[in-house]
């Protein structure tokens, strides 16, 4: 491309190139959100602009300062918006730490999940006994649907008031882990409101907006009644999803399915379900032959319609700005550039609010459509220079590259996102995408017929429906079929910088196969960023600390701990939880070991058998390497356990049995001493009973050149008592791990004064029914200036040791 034509190719997009500098400014105020500078470099390009303006005229430097102005603009509007709020805005009363009474306005309908409902309330008093605060600002109010059945008259609109904890919303538990805290920020949430005694006052009956009242929630619950009448509870949950944008009630299963085949983006309300709304009303209006421009004019009320029927969420939001755009440089008799109606719906969103930068939803919406626009007329030219003339001419063949092409360019775009996020890339999504598509696409066609023949006729309607449920039911036995492929997906850690480059090259690569000097730069510009990234590779090696590190995982209420050693040897310390719903090797514990790049773990010690400390064994045993397991022998009943001593024979993994004496030589430097249990604590016949297993713990002692830790599993007193009047001062160490989740049954007096630990750490979940960690024992701990840290409170608790000393690290 010549230089003038590269010139005039940016100037028939300026919508896109502003968008770009705004999302680069914004970034960088994420990363450095100092409000004074960027007000300071705002003021001062003004400043320079003006009087370049006045008098020198210079075109270059004044397009310099407009580009640098917008960056500064951008940076001065995030890092007001992400770090300024007002003195009664209701993030500053989030650390009360006490029952108050909150009176707010219900500002969404209830939205039902499988065990809860909840709702939005802008909250606009605090009280605090006979204080009473006036505040501003939104929080998440959650009911169990038992309470929710006995306050079902609460409405959109009314004004409540409740007893209640005011709280902030968890943020990531352990490092890389998704924040609940950002994610509602995001959508200008900030508190989570916990009732006392789910009793719920209405104190002003709500007057909310007529079309609200009137329209938008009377059709969604036509729409509901339409859809619950004739499907099933699988079908309907997720017809919900496709019409309304209601994945709640979608069962995790499902979900997960759609998920690993890279077709979960069908179940979100986005650009391909506004392009059918718009598609039927043109189809419609087309029967009607009413005028352009009204035609265009109604279908954007539609739209509108949709959006609100769909509860506006950020996706339908995105995609209805979209397409509002289109359809109004369509009404206005203006040509459309893609890539500036991309630019511009950015711009309407980010201007609106420059946090949705960072939600992944918009990553995602933004790098498929961008993808779809810049790849798709390549990846059509580059297959129909490869398909003989004859089949070209088909119909039927253009519609394939059409589907495989758009399906294709769109992979494209999101696989660097779907990677970092999601920590999988799905190799089956391509095949998957081909069939789901379409019909999906069929299906929301026929719901809509159905949703719009139910106003006429109910029965008539629900046909429609009963045809929409088969080709449903068909589709999610095809997404499971899709998701049970051996290798279908493959598993990430960090999609880095290095990864995306690679990436980015192999795709460039195949869009060039025909095009000898641009291959030729492409492996110039491979030679390049090898030559960087083992430059910089070796940097980092010559620059690494040989420090040990042990990350103690939030894991809830039970345990897991990895220690990373300073020649890149893993120790991994107990294996968590499983309930019904969560498995903490599956949901914790293994995604950790991939993001922290671990491919295998050198010994799998597992101190008891009980739940809360082999919950997640089986899945970490089926998902990464383990070369040795190390136990106490202690055999249990229990079914959890019987899986886990199976894995380890079906997997033939060296298993070693610990008891009192043995040492465990790491690496030089770095050895394990097993101070219990003794055969007189292993109880071979229990299947019962806390006590006795909680007594056969292994308890280690991880010395590092001067630097040590004492891990106590779930020892109690007994146990203690064992290991004081064997070892005596040996005990001392820098930290002590607390046995037993703080219970008031370890971390006994005799044991702490020969221990006396600098640092004490305890695995706890918040609001457990034990009520671990018990005040006796924080007391205890404080009394011998013991710095406490907490998984309920702190989240993943992490400390490095140079083989001197231990040092806490904050993430």
């Amino acid at each position: 491309m010549e230089e003038g034509a590269k010139i005039n190719y940016l100037r028939d997009k300026p919508a896109f190139i502003i968008a770009i500098i705004i999302c680069i400014g914004v970034t960088i105020a994420n990363l450095f959100p100092q409000i004074i500078f960027w007000i300071g470099a705002t003021v001062i390009l003004l400043f320079l602009l003006l009087i370049n303006i006045i008098f020198t005229k210079n075109k270059l430097f004044t397009s310099l300062l407009l580009l640098f102005l917008l960056i500064s603009g951008a940076g001065t509007r995030h890092s007001l918006e992400k770090s300024y709020f007002s003195v009664n805005h209701i993030s500053n009363y989030l650390q009360l730490n006490r029952e108050v009474k909150i009176i707010g306005e219900i500002i969404n309908d209830p939205v039902e999940k499988k065990y809860n409902y909840s709702y939005l309330v802008n909250i606009k008093k605090i009280i605090i006994e006979t204080d009473t605060l006036l505040v501003e600002g939104n929080s998440v109010l959650t009911l169990q649907k038992k309470s929710f059945q006995k306050n079902k008259n609460i409405n959109y609109g009314d004004v409540i008031s409740i007893e209640c904890l005011l709280e902030e919303p968890s943020r990531s538990r352990n490092p890389g882990e998704f924040s609940y805290r950002d994610y509602l920020s995001m959508h200008d949430v900030y508190g989570i409101i916990t009732p006392v005694n789910n009793i719920i006052e209405v104190i002003e009956i709500g007057s909310p907006n007529i079309i609200f009242e009137k329209i938008i929630i009377p059709s969604r619950k036509f729409i509901k009644n339409v859809i619950n009448f004739t499907m099933s509870s699988e079908e309907s949950f997720v017809m919900k999803g496709l019409l309304l944008g209601d994945q709640a009630m979608i069962p995790p299963e499902i979900k997960s399915s759609f998920i690993n085949t890279g077709t979960i983006h069908v179940l979100a309300v986005s650009g391909s379900h506004i392009a059918l709304i718009i598609s039927v009303l043109y189809l419609l209006f087309g029967m009607i032959r009413i005028p352009f421009k009204i035609k265009i004019s109604v279908t954007i009320l539609g739209i509108i319609f949709y959006m609100l029927l769909t509860g506006s969420t950020p996706s339908v939001v995105r995609a209805s700005i979209m397409g509002i755009v289109v359809l109004t440089s369509q009404l206005l008799d203006r040509k459309t550039n893609l890539y500036n109606t991309l630019g511009v719906s950015a711009l309407i969103i980010l201007i609106w609010d420059t946090r949705q930068l960072f939600d992944a939803g918009f990553q995602l919406s933004y790098s498929a459509v961008f993808s779809m626009v810049f790849f798709y007329p390549r990846i059509k030219l580059f297959m129909e220079n490869r398909i003989p003339k004859s089949l070209n001419k088909r119909k039927f063949t253009k519609q394939l590259i059409l589907l495989f092409g758009i399906t294709l360019a769109a992979q494209i775009g999101t696989i660097p996102i779907t990677a970092g996020y999601f920590e999988k890339i799905s190799i089956i999504s391509l095949v998957a995408n081909l069939v789901v598509v379409p019909l999906i696409a069929f299906v929301m066609t026929i719901g809509l017929i159905s949703v719009i023949t139910s106003s006429i006729s109910f029965w008539i309607g629900s046909f429609f429906m009963e045809v929409s449920k088969y080709i449903l039911s068909f589709i999610i036995y095809f997404v499971d079929l899709m998701n049970q492929v051996p290798f279908g997906i493959i598993q990430t850690s960090t999609f880095t910088f290095w990864s995306f480059s690679y990436y980015l090259i192999i795709i460039l690569f195949f869009l060039s196969l025909n095009k000898i000097q641009r291959l030729r730069k492409i492996f110039l510009l491979l030679f390049g960023i090898i030559t960087l990234n083992l430059w910089f590779s070796n940097f980092q090696l010559l620059n690494k600390n040989n420090n040990l590190r042990i990350t103690i995982l939030d894991i809830g209420q039970g345990e897991a701990i990895l220690i990373q050693t300073s020649e890149n040897k893993n120790i991994l310390i107990d294996a968590g939880t499983t309930t019904r719903n969560n498995n903490s090797g599956e949901k914790i514990i293994t995604p950790f070991i991939s993001r922290s790049e671990i491919s295998k773990i050198d010994y799998f010690i597992i101190t008891h058998p009980h739940s809360d400390h082999i919950g997640g064994a089986s899945n970490i045993l089926n998902s990464i390497k383990v070369l040795n397991v190390l136990d106490s022998g202690q055999p249990y009943s229990s079914k959890i356990y019987k899986e886990f001593d199976s894995m380890i024979s079906k997997n033939k993994i060296n298993r070693i049995i610990l008891s009192r004496g043995d040492v465990i030589e790491i690496e030089n430097n770095l050895r394990l001493y097993v101070l219990h249990p003794t055969k007189y604590f292993i109880d071979i016949d229990s299947s019962d009973g806390f006590t006795e297993l909680n007594n056969s713990s292994v308890i280690l002692k991880l010395v590092y050149g001067q630097s040590s830790i004492l891990l106590t599993g779930d020892a109690e007193i007994e146990s203690e008592d064992e290991i004081v009047n064997q070892y005596g001062d040996f005990l001392n160490t820098d930290i002590l791990k607390a046995g037993h989740h703080g219970s008031k049954t370890s971390t006994s007096e005799n044991l702490l004064k020969y221990v006396t630990p600098e640092y004490a750490t305890i695995s706890v979940g918040k609001f457990n029914k034990f009520h671990h960690p018990s005040p006796i024992i924080l007391d205890r701990l404080k009394s011998y200036n013991s710095k406490i840290f907490r998984t309920d409170k702190d989240g993943a608790i992490i400390f490095e040791s140079n083989g001197v000393k231990f040092e806490q690290i904050k993430w």
